[in-house]
C-alpha cells in the first residue's frame, strides 16, 4: 500500500524527537520484531511521539507494520488512546468536583474513533450526507455538548466546546432549519396542521436544539432569512392551540409532556432575541448570555458558592424578559369576528403600526421548602434532554417565592417551584401574584445544564388557563452582583 508522506515524517520525528517533559507511560510489553533502524526506539518513546500526532495519522501508522498494528490498537490497556483523546484539546470526562476521579471508567478508543468519524462526516459536507449520518452528526454534538463538566480550576474552558464549536462552524449549523413560509389556515380548524415526522423530525429537532444554545442575534443573521424566520416564529408561539393541558401550558410535546419540545423553545428564544435587539445597545447587559460555555453546569453568577440543597442555582436575582401582544391583536390571528378558529394569517405581524410589548423584569427569589420529587428519576443521569452531567440522582422538587419588579416599579409576588422529570428534564413554573390575586402563570425549561448562566425559556399564560387567554414568551436568566437598573443606574 501507499504510505502517507506524514508516516514518513513521523518515522523521522521517532528517530530525532528527544522524550518530552511528560509522564512516562506504561510499558505495551511487546517484543520489536527486529532490533534494527526504528525498531531499535523503545515502545515507550514510540508512544510518546504518537500522541503528537492527529489519530487519523495514528491509524494510517498502526498500518504500517504488525508490530506498529499491536502497539496501537492491542496494547495491555488503554493509555495511548487516553494520551490521544486529551492530546486533541478534549475535556477529561473523568473530573469530577474539580478534582480527577480514576475510577471513572471511560472507553477511550471508542470515544474518540466516534469523534473523529463524526469530524470526517462533517469535512464531506453536513448537508451532502444521507439523513441517518446528519441524525448521527448532530446527536454526537448535542451529547458532547450536554455532558460537559462544570467549570472548574481543572476545567475553566472547554476543549470539548470550542471543538464542537469548529464543527458548527464548518457546517454551517448556526441557522435554525427551514422551511421559514407561513401560510394562512383555513378558518375553523381547531387542530394545528401536521409536522415532520420520524426521522425528519428528530434531525429538525436535534437542529433546532443546537440553535437553543447559540441563539445568534438578528444582526449576525442573513438579513433575507431573518424576516421570514422571525415571521415563522411569531405564527408559532402565538397560536394558542399549542397551550393545552396536554403540552401542561409549557413548549412540552403534547404526545409526551415529560419532553421538551426544543422547536417550540427556539422559537420562544427568537422572538425574544429580535425584541431585545430591538431595543438597541443599551441593553447589551440585560441580553441572557449566549454561547456554548453558557450551557455548562453552574456557569450562572453566583452558583459557584451555592449551598448544597439549592441544587438548581434557585436563590438569588433574575432578570425576566417578558414579551406579548396587544390582546386584540393576539385574537385577530386565533379568532373569527364570531370566535370560531382563525386563520392564523401571519399578515397580522407585517401590519403597518404593529409590534410586541417586551418587559424587563427583576425577580429576588428564595427557597421556602422542598418536597419528594419522582421516585423513578434517573440516577446517575447524563441525559441529553437536560444535560445533568454527575450524579445528581433524584433531587428534591424545590419550593420557592420572592417579588418580581418590573422598570415601571410595579411590584408583585411570585410563587413556584424547580423539579427534574422522569426524562431527566429541568422545569421552572411559577405564578405571579399581584394584591393577592394569581395573574399569570409561566412554565420554563432550563436551556443548558442545571444552574446554567443561559437561564430557563417558556411561556406565560393566565394564571386559570380560560379559554382566549393570551400567552407568549419569556426568558430567565441569573443574575450578577454587580448588575445595574437602566434607568437610575442603581444596582438591582
Amino acid at each position: 500500500m501507499n504510505k502517507p508522506a506524514n508516516i514518513s515524517r513521523l518515522a523521522l520525528l521517532l528517530s530525532t524527537q528527544p522524550t518530552p517533559p511528560s509522564p512516562a507511560l506504561p510499558s505495551t510489553m511487546l517484543s520489536a520484531p527486529q532490533q534494527q533502524g526504528v525498531f531499535k526506539i523503545p515502545s515507550e518513546v514510540t508512544e510518546l511521539s504518537l500522541i503528537y500526532s492527529h489519530p487519523r495519522d495514528v491509524a494510517a501508522f498502526a498500518q504500517t507494520c504488525k508490530y506498529f498494528y499491536a502497539l496501537v490498537y492491542s496494547s495491555v490497556d488503554s493509555h495511548l488512546w487516553r494520551y490521544l483523546f486529551l492530546a486533541q484539546g478534549f475535556d477529561d470526562p473523568r473530573i469530577k468536583d474539580a478534582t480527577i476521579d480514576p475510577t471513572i471508567k471511560v472507553d477511550w478508543k471508542a470515544n474518540l474513533q466516534h469523534i473523529i468519524h463524526i469530524e470526517s462526516l462533517l469535512k464531506a459536507g453536513f448537508f451532502q450526507a444521507p439523513r441517518p449520518q446528519r441524525i448521527d452528526i448532530l446527536t454526537t454534538l448535542v451529547n458532547m455538548v450536554v455532558n460537559v463538566g462544570p467549570i472548574s480550576p481543572l476545567l475553566p474552558e472547554s476543549g470539548t466546546l470550542k471543538w464542537v464549536q469548529r464543527q458548527i462552524d464548518l457546517a454551517d449549523l448556526h441557522t435554525r432549519p427551514g422551511p421559514f413560509k407561513v401560510v394562512p389556515e383555513k378558518a375553523g380548524s381547531d387542530s394545528i396542521p401536521p409536522g415532520p415526522e420520524g426521522e425528519e423530525l428528530e434531525e429538525v429537532i436535534l437542529r433546532h436544539r443546537l440553535h437553543n444554545w447559540l441563539g445568534l442575534s438578528p444582526k449576525e443573521q442573513h438579513e433575507s432569512q431573518a424576516v421570514s424566520r422571525r415571521l415563522k416564529a411569531r405564527s408559532f408561539i402565538y397560536d394558542l392551540r399549542r397551550y393545552s393541558k396536554k403540552t401542561q401550558w409549557a413548549p412540552l410535546l403534547p404526545e409526551n409532556p415529560d419532553r421538551a419540545n426544543w422547536i417550540h423553545v427556539d422559537y420562544l428564544q427568537e422572538v425574544l432575541a429580535w425584541n431585545v435587539y430591538e431595543h438597541g445597545d443599551g441593553l447589551v447587559p440585560h441580553r441572557p448570555p449566549l454561547g456554548l460555555e453558557a450551557t455548562r453546569p453552574y456557569s450562572a453568577p453566583g452558583n459557584g458558592a451555592l449551598r448544597k440543597s439549592d441544587w438548581a442555582g434557585v436563590e438569588g436575582k433574575w432578570r425576566r424578559i417578558v414579551s406579548f401582544m396587544d390582546y386584540r391583536d393576539i385574537y385577530a390571528f386565533n379568532f373569527t369576528p364570531d370566535g370560531q378558529s382563525g386563520t392564523r394569517d401571519p399578515e397580522v405581524f407585517l401590519q403597518e403600526g404593529f409590534e410586541e410589548a417586551t418587559r424587563f423584569i427583576t425577580l429576588d427569589l428564595q427557597i421556602t421548602g422542598f418536597s419528594p420529587t419522582y421516585s423513578n428519576s434517573p440516577s446517575p443521569l447524563k441525559n441529553k434532554e437536560c444535560g445533568l452531567h454527575t450524579d445528581l440522582g433524584p433531587r428534591p422538587t424545590i419550593h420557592f417565592s420572592g417579588t418580581s419588579k418590573g422598570g415601571s416599579g410595579n411590584e408583585s409576588s411570585v410563587k413556584g417551584v424547580v423539579r427534574v422529570t422522569r426524562h431527566g428534564l429541568i422545569r421552572w413554573a411559577f405564578v405571579s401574584i399581584f394584591e393577592g390575586r394569581m395573574q399569570w402563570t409561566s412554565e420554563g425549561i432550563q436551556i443548558g445544564a442545571v444552574g446554567s448562566a443561559i437561564g430557563v425559556a417558556g411561556s406565560w399564560t393566565g394564571a386559570h388557563h380560560e379559554d382566549g387567554d393570551p400567552a407568549g414568551p419569556f426568558w430567565l436568566f441569573k443574575l450578577g452582583q454587580l448588575e445595574h437598573c437602566l434607568r437610575c443606574g442603581k444596582r438591582v
